[in-house]
């Protein structure tokens, strides 16, 4: 089975769980709720900006909460594509010709637009934004056609993913596609707060990129899970299949990464399906330089195949925030990591405050919830 096959069903493997609905597995957090497809509230994104949550919705709605009894508020922007991790610019996508799409940058509170460009062949996705750059995933110029018409004998991908540096107002293509995943979800691109770092994974290899530099990293994922080269042999095994060796697609999926704010630590967490043994892990890359793949550490798993993501991390990486669709919302404390449930169902975003003081969480029907990040204490709730 190819790589991409491989990972098509896992990430309909995921839905599939998504839409399942599980027993609490713990006595402090309730049943979590029930994906529905109509279920338009879902926030897919949640960040603090000065004295506000900002929550991004399923159908692109951005919405404000100034974490009290205030109810949440709608924004005028839509539909909104992706917000900065430090709440201070939020980016729009509208149609700018037959072709073309329009990105837009606006400040948050002011809703004020402070950049635009428009691209000839379209936008396919708005991946990550920053105060200082954007990534995006391009329409391709051409599909297939050489200028003089005739058909190439390999057509070029259908999409090229790109920087969009604001100050100096160029797109950089990458065509290398480094994170170019079979299906996009939220978690698997990110800035550093400086937008100087930049980290993503395609579902099983996660890269580092410094882009001033453009040093790169990646570091060696699940290195005891990967089975031993195959001795070069034309014999079938007892089990009918030839042996796995290197060249076999890895037994391990990356579910989701965090970059710290600062961009030095990325935090990630990957699974093993329980037919090639089962597990999950919860480790903390430093990147090396210069080709050094740099140092994992180990900071939780499971014998289990879970499918916790991790959600947020704090400034000083003390204070990683988990969860995902059908399993509890958790807080684990550096230096042991342990899990500390919070008393509310699934959640599918979360954000750790610039002081590391408070915790916001975005669940599927749309709730937003305020905690102390010290106690685990619930401080206030908005509806959807």
């Amino acid at each position: 089975m190819s790589r991409r096959a491989r990972a098509t069903i896992a990430l309909l493997a995921i839905a599939a769980c998504a839409r399942t609905p599980a027993a609490p597995t713990s006595a402090a957090a309730p049943a979590p709720v029930v994906w529905r497809d109509e279920n338009r509230n879902l926030v897919t994104d949640v960040v603090f900006g000065d004295d506000v949550v900002y929550a991004l919705t399923q159908d692109r709605r951005l919405r404000a909460w100034t974490g009290d009894a205030q109810p949440v508020r709608t924004l005028s922007l839509a539909p909104v594509f992706a917000l900065a991790a430090d709440g201070s610019v939020a980016a729009t996508k509208t149609k700018d010709g037959e072709d073309s799409d329009r990105l837009d940058l606006w400040a948050l509170p002011a809703l004020t637009r402070v950049r635009t460009r428009s691209f000839k062949h379209g936008i396919d996705m708005v991946l990550a934004v920053s105060p200082a750059a954007a990534y995006l995933r391009l329409n391709f110029h051409n599909h297939g056609h050489r200028d003089d018409g005739a058909v190439m004998a390999m057509p070029p991908p259908l999409f090229s993913d790109a920087f969009w540096n604001f100050a100096a107002d160029t797109v950089i293509e990458n065509r290398s596609y480094p994170c170019d995943p079979p299906g996009v979800l939220p978690g698997m691109f990110m800035f550093s707060g400086d937008a100087r770092r930049f980290a993503c994974t395609d579902g099983w290899d996660v890269e580092w990129i410094d882009l001033p530099s453009d040093d790169r990293a990646r570091p060696d994922l699940a290195a005891d899970w990967r089975p031993p080269p195959a001795t070069p042999t034309n014999e079938l095994n007892f089990t009918g299949t030839k042996p796995r060796g290197r060249g076999a697609p890895p037994p391990h999926s990356v579910l989701s990464l965090r970059l710290r704010p600062d961009g030095r630590d990325v935090y990630v967490t990957y699974r093993r399906d329980e037919v090639e043994g089962g597990g999950w892990r919860l480790e903390r890359w430093t990147p090396g330089k210069a080709g050094d793949p740099g140092q994992l550490t180990r900071l939780a798993a499971t014998n289990t195949a879970a499918f916790t993501k991790v959600l947020a991390i704090s400034g000083d990486g003390s204070l990683a925030v988990l969860g995902s669709w059908r399993e509890p919302l958790v807080v684990r404390r550096a230096p042991r990591y342990e899990a500390q449930p919070l008393a509310a169902e699934a959640a599918t975003a979360a954000a750790v405050s610039s002081d590391g003081q408070r915790i916001a969480s975005g669940h599927l029907d749309g709730t937003l919830r305020l905690w102390d990040a010290r106690t685990g204490r619930l401080i206030a709730t908005a509806g959807p």
